[in-house]
């Protein structure tokens, strides 16, 4: 990447929609606009240590934690840690289940997933969770400098399953949140997710074939089009290829063509 094009995708605003933008897309990793995401968790030049908001405007972890802290004084930092950690696995079920293909055992991902010291389960959903943060940030007068409409903790729950994703595709990314507990369960949640991937060719080549589809997809899915194209019937053979085989890309792109034709 030129350094013109580093210092724009830096110069990036969240833009009106952000998680949820992404979400009704059905991106996948790797083919989106990370930009879309709270980028200063796996970004250093995006992370401003001792400060509220990083270099975005979004609130950052110890923000959050901060604001959960102030909703209630007998709560902690390492609880919000871990109400975070409990909604990641309950995501983590259905994605698991997307990326596989195949259903996953819940006491076999029971199994493999961080163990919390804390009783956490009343608090850890997004929504209470999400209500508790934001009493507290409004109590300690901490505001968001981003146009974040659901919330910088929506925002950052997104973040983590994107990257937890990425580390399925056996491609982490270098996650650092600033509170320790949470990069400990991270790195835990990290590893759960490489104990339920496949090798890293065969993860690789499905995430190849997911990028190649999507952009497919988007490109021959006209201006005016209400919905998404949809897979041409002859290229389901090759796209459905064990992932222990290669697509032909070339192939694939020509039943396109074909189905809908040329796109610029």
């Amino acid at each position: 990447m030129s350094e013109t094009e580093e210092r724009q995708k830096l110069s990036f605003t969240p833009r009106k929609g952000g998680w949820r933008e992404i979400k009704s897309n059905t991106a996948v990793y790797g083919f989106q606009d990370d930009r879309q995401f709270m980028r200063s968790l796996w970004t250093p030049k995006l992370r401003r240590a001792g400060l509220s908001p990083d270099a975005e405007g979004l609130l950052q972890a110890e923000a959050l934690a901060e604001g959960f802290v102030a909703s209630d004084a007998k709560r902690t930092s390492d609880e919000f840690c871990e109400c975070v950690a409990e909604i990641l696995v309950r995501r983590s079920r259905k994605l698991l289940r997307r990326l596989r293909g195949t259903h996953v055992d819940d006491d076999l991902l029971a199994l493999h997933a961080p163990v919390l010291r804390l009783s956490s389960t009343p608090l850890a959903t997004a929504i209470v969770l999400s209500e508790a943060v934001s009493i507290g940030l409004e109590k300690i007068d901490l505001n968001s400098e981003a146009d974040v409409p659901d919330g910088e903790l929506y925002l950052f729950l997104a973040s983590l399953s994107y990257a937890l994703e990425a580390a399925w595709y056996h491609e982490p990314l270098p996650v650092s949140t600033g509170l320790e507990r949470m990069d400990e369960l991270f790195a835990e949640l990290t590893a759960m997710m490489l104990e339920f991937s496949f090798s890293k060719p065969q993860a690789q080549e499905k995430l190849r074939r997911s990028q190649l589809v999507m952009e497919l997809k988007r490109r021959y899915r006209g201006p005016d089009d209400r919905y998404p194209v949809r897979i041409p019937y002859p290229a389901h053979e090759e796209t459905e290829r064990p992932l222990s085989e290669r697509m032909d890309e070339h192939t694939v792109e020509l039943y396109f063509k074909a189905a809908y034709g040329e796109r610029s």
